[in-house]
Parts: structure tokens; sequence; C-alpha cells
């Protein structure tokens, strides 16, 4: 078993042991089991844990394509049934007519409430409006307590999950030449930041590349990767156009910012 954590970095271990202790209460007392929301990365690490084990495994977010969701590991003798994830929706309205709140206004504000961000799934913004997908245990909760978003009064209602649809995530195509497809290079440059400020929330653990946290700058990226700044939002490299006249590669991207 040591030799399943050499697959994960070492941040990466303490998630390994919680599904470790998932999966013996799913073996040994046959339980079900529901986790929190889950990343894209820690559904990549479950379900190769999972997998490994022999265990059922299924994912549900509240909605088609959605990207944070939570797992359900049970006993591949029975087959899981929908109502078993806990997911519900709640439609967070703004009352002024003139809203331009955006994703961050919206974590922000859930998370201001007490509540871990493992609780909460997608936020899907809208004019005026967006749908958070969250864990059937919070739902009252926030209904009761999430009343402003910033100086915005918001009024928050849950909803059946039928009555969401996806949201207008607003992404800038963009391109530009950096010296190479080096992590730090692409962020300093996508993102226009100092090549020491980069550096330093590469440092700082501010970077995540494909869901995963990433410390090196030197690591390459990659058509089709996901990065993502603390603060400043993320980006996908959409394509290597080839080199400029002067030796840089020219790159095309698309990026969600604050």
């Amino acid at each position: 078993m040591n030799n399943l954590y050499q697959h994960f970095r070492k941040e990466e271990h303490p998630f390994v042991d919680r599904i470790l202790d998932w999966i013996d209460l799913v073996e040994e007392r046959h339980q079900t089991i529901v986790t929190p929301f889950l990343d894209p990365r820690e559904q990549f690490i479950l379900q190769s844990i999972a997998n490994y084990e022999q265990i059922g495994i299924a994912f549900c977010g509240g909605y088609e394509g959605a990207e944070r969701v939570r797992g359900l590991l049970y006993p591949t003798y029975r087959e899981p049934v929908e109502n078993e994830f806990q997911v519900t929706a709640l439609e967070i309205r703004s009352h002024n007519k003139h809203s331009n709140l955006k994703h961050p206004d919206y974590l922000g504000a859930l998370l201001n409430t007490g509540i871990k961000r493992e609780k909460c799934g997608d936020i899907l913004v809208h004019p005026g409006l967006a749908y958070v997908l969250v864990t059937v245990d919070m739902a009252e909760y926030l209904r009761l307590t999430l009343n402003r978003i910033g100086k915005e009064p918001v009024s928050c209602q849950e909803i059946p999950l039928s009555q969401i649809g996806p949201g207008h995530e607003q992404w800038m195509e963009g391109s530009c030449t950096v010296a190479s497809l080096r992590l730090d290079a692409v962020i300093c440059e996508i993102f226009h930041l100092s090549r020491s400020k980069g550096a330093g929330y590469l440092t700082q653990g501010h970077v995540k590349h494909n869901w995963k946290v990433e410390t090196r700058g030197f690591q390459e990226v990659a058509p089709g990767d996901m990065l993502s700044l603390r603060s400043y939002g993320r980006c996908q490299l959409l394509e290597v156009e080839g080199m400029s006249k002067r030796g840089k590669i020219r790159i095309r991207y698309r990026r969600i910012g604050i």
C-alpha cells in the first residue's frame, strides 16, 4: 500500500488517506459513502484508487457536465440511486437591477458564511443571479444566512435541479508569445505578471495546473491544459501556433478573469 503514495504529490497524501478510510468503510462495513464536492484532480485520484480496490464508484454534480461533483463509493453488489448524492441547487438573485456580480463574488459570499469549499459545487452565473450546487445539509443554512453579497442585497432559495441551466461564463480568447512553454513563463505572460511576482505565486502554492497545485515553474504546459491563479482567474491553453520572427512561441488561449 505504501507504493500507492508514490503516484501522488506529498500535499495530496492526506486526501489519499481520506480515500483509504472511505474504502475501508465500504469494504469492511458494507457502507455507502458520499464524498464532499471534488475538483477534477481529486476525482482522478479517487477514481484511480477506487478502481484499484475494485469497489463501485459514481459521480454527480447536480447537472450534466458539472466540473465539481460528489463521489459515491459503494459495494459492487448494489447500484447507486441518484438521491444518495444529496446534491441540491440554490438560486441566488440580486435585488440590484444593474448587478454585475461575478463568480468570485458569489464564492466569496458563500465562504464568508463559514461553510467549507467542499460543501459547494459549481456556481453557474447568469445576469443578476447565480445557481449554486450545494450539499443538501447546507441548503437551509445558506438560505437563511446568505442575504447580501458585498453591498448588494440578495435573496436565496432552494430550487429543483431540473430548473438550473448552464452558466454564462465569459471566456475571453487571446494570443501572445512566450519564451518557452514552461508554466512560469505562460502564467506570467497571460496574467501580465513580472517574473518575480509569478515565481512568488508559484512558491506560495497559488497556481494550479490541471486542478493540481503546482510549485515547479519548469513544468511544461500543453494544449488543452487548464491553469488557474488565485485572485486572477483561470485560463486554458488552446493552441501552439508556431514560432514568431524573433524566435518566440506563439500561443492562443482563453481566459476568465476576476
